[in-house]
């Protein structure tokens, strides 16, 4: 830790990145909803606030919910969907990782995989899912272990047992 602090305060310039959950937020659960405490927003304006710093935010949230919370935060970077969009500071338009095109394709292979999803969800309790701009989440941690498990190995080849399906 030492030469960690060391090199940090002898830099002329430092990338910071953050993942946010997990490692800026505690996870509780698979909430969809967990803002970060007053004392982790003060803490990121205080890394943006030094000159050096270009410190950014990583994470597999939508980029609605990374605006609402981290949007206070000055030059601030913040990448979602784990890379589909990035905008580099608060002031900055968002990006699509893959170009432009990338939602359309998205689009494609989401007509066959959600409804597929929806199906195994609505046949296992404690599960539910997420459809996000560019990923649709599956989410069964409250799902019984052991059931949620074996429905996770059905569903791998769901896709692949349509006919002239995209996936």
């Amino acid at each position: 830790v030492t030469e960690v602090v060391h090199a940090y305060e002898t830099s002329n310039r430092c990338a910071i990145l953050l993942d946010y959950d997990g490692t800026i937020t505690t996870e509780r659960g698979c909430s969809l909803a967990i803002p970060p405490t007053q004392e982790v927003l003060a803490l990121l304006k205080a890394l943006t606030s030094d000159e050096r710093n270009y410190v950014c935010i990583v994470s597999g949230r939508s980029r609605t919910d990374l605006d609402k919370w981290l949007g206070e935060v000055p030059k601030l970077g913040i990448i979602a969907e784990h890379g589909c969009f990035y905008r580099p500071s608060p002031d900055a338009p968002w990006e699509q990782g893959k170009g432009p095109q990338m939602l359309a394709e998205v689009q494609q292979w989401k007509a066959v995989t959600v409804p597929i999803l929806e199906s195994y969800a609505a046949a296992t309790d404690g599960s539910h899912v997420q459809n996000k701009e560019s990923a649709v989440v599956w989410h069964f941690h409250d799902a019984d272990p052991d059931f949620g498990s074996w429905q996770v190995m059905m569903t791998t080849g769901a896709p692949r047992r349509i006919p002239g399906a995209p996936v």
